[in-house]
C-alpha cells in the first residue's frame, strides 16, 4: 500500500507550526493554534468557501483561520509569510487561480520516489528558481491577496504533501496530483500543526 510512503513526513510534534510562527514573528507569540474547519481538511469532498462539492477529494489542507491566545478567531491577511517545511530545491513555481504554487522536492523515499511540498496560492519571493536550494523555514513567499476574486476566497495558503513516483517534481501540476498511480498524497498535518477540527 502506497500509503506506507508518507512515513518519512512524520515530524516532531508542532514541528511546521513553529516554521510559521518563526516566519510571521508579529504572530509568534498569538496564535494557539489553526483552525481546519469543514472543507478545509485533507480529503474533504466540500469546498469550505461555498460549502458545497468538490470534483475530487482536496489534495491538502487550507490555512486561513486561527485562534489567538485570546482565544478569538482571526484570519491570515495578504502578507503572511510562508516557510519551507523541509531543506529541498525548488522544483517549478507555476501560476495557480489565485497566485502561483511552490513546488518543492525533498528528496528520495526509501522507496527511491521523490518527496515533494507544493505550497500555493501565493505572492512567490523573485529569487525562487527551478534548482535553487532551500533550508527548512527559508521563506517561499507570501500568502497571495485574493479577496476581489470572483469565487469570493479568503486568502490562504494551501499545503500538499506527497510522493512522486516515476517522474520529477518539476513535472507536477495540479492535474497530476489526482494521478494515484503516479503520486501518493499524504496528510499535511503529518508536519507537525497544532490544530483543531473547525
Amino acid at each position: 500500500m502506497r500509503e506506507k510512503e508518507c512515513g518519512p513526513w512524520g515530524a516532531g510534534e508542532e514541528m511546521y507550526h513553529g516554521l510559521l510562527l518563526d516566519a510571521n514573528p508579529r504572530l509568534k507569540k498569538n496564535v494557539a493554534h489553526w483552525l481546519l474547519e469543514r472543507g478545509a481538511e485533507y480529503g474533504s469532498m466540500v469546498a469550505w468557501w461555498r460549502q458545497d462539492a468538490r470534483n475530487s477529494p482536496h489534495e491538502g489542507i487550507d490555512l486561513y483561520r486561527y485562534q489567538d491566545l485570546a482565544g478569538r478567531v482571526r484570519q491570515l491577511a495578504p502578507g503572511f509569510a510562508v516557510p519551507a517545511a523541509r531543506a529541498g530545491r525548488v522544483g517549478r513555481v507555476l501560476a495557480d487561480f489565485l497566485g502561483a504554487t511552490v513546488w518543492v522536492e525533498h528528496g528520495p523515499a526509501a522507496s527511491g520516489a521523490l518527496l515533494f511540498s507544493a505550497y500555493g496560492h501565493l505572492r512567490p519571493e523573485p529569487c525562487l528558481v527551478p534548482g535553487r536550494r532551500l533550508e527548512a523555514g527559508e521563506v517561499l513567499g507570501e500568502i497571495a491577496d485574493c479577496r476581489g476574486h470572483r469565487a469570493g476566497i479568503a486568502p490562504h495558503l494551501h499545503l500538499s504533501i506527497g510522493v512522486v513516483h516515476g517522474m520529477a517534481v518539476e513535472d507536477l501540476d495540479w492535474p497530476l496530483l489526482a494521478d494515484r498511480q503516479r503520486v501518493t498524497l499524504c496528510d499535511p498535518l503529518l508536519l507537525g500543526l497544532r490544530h483543531f477540527a473547525g
